[in-house]
């Protein structure tokens, strides 16, 4: 009996001494009404988190820009000189650390300015937005999340966003909503 307790407040005294597990931060989606989310947990485990209040640092590559002429975008130079041309296809692009993401029709493509371009299958990309400085959210119908690490680039599925209207401030005076009571009767 008393080896039990003694073990029994060694363990508790060991799971109280453990420091707080917090899951760990992707980065930030943004829903079709401009809220963002937190992406929380690890490659291919995404869950989403509270919605932020603040609003997303906006960071660029470099110094880089890309900028559509015509039905053309061309990833241009700080000097303006034109760097690289992307597919007459591309309907969107965003520069990335060494490189470009960009999605066609049928296709996210990670292109690196030196040496490889990494094609994954994802149909009516329309937008892409910096999560972090690892992954990209690529927005159409399902949102997915491109992981844009060197040697490490993958594509996943995220969480669907339920359907929710934006919540209406109240007035700090409103009244209480009425809450019907019932009587139990026994």
């Amino acid at each position: 009996m008393k080896r039990t307790l003694i073990s029994l407040a060694g363990a508790v005294g060991l799971a109280v001494a453990q420091p707080a597990i917090e899951t760990p931060l992707i980065g930030y989606m943004q829903d079709k009404a401009g809220t963002l989310h937190a992406v929380l947990g690890t490659a291919g485990n995404f869950v989403l988190g509270p919605v932020m209040d603040a609003p997303l640092e906006s960071r660029h590559a470099a110094t880089s820009r890309i900028e559509r002429r015509g039905s053309t975008l061309y990833i241009l130079d700080p000097d303006g000189g034109v760097a690289d041309i992307l597919p007459p296809e591309a309907q969107a692009a965003l520069l990335i650390e060494n490189g470009v993401v960009y999605s066609t029709p049928n296709e996210i493509v990670v292109k690196s300015f030196r040496d490889k371009e990494i094609h994954f299958p994802a149909q009516g990309v329309t937008i892409l937005r910096r999560m972090s400085a690892d992954y990209v959210q690529a927005g159409a119908d399902r949102q997915f999340a491109v992981r844009v690490e060197r040697d490490r680039e993958a594509l996943f599925v995220l969480p669907k966003l339920p359907d929710v209207a934006p919540r209406r401030k109240e007035p700090a005076n409103a009244a209480p909503p009425d809450i019907p009571w019932r009587s139990r009767q026994q």
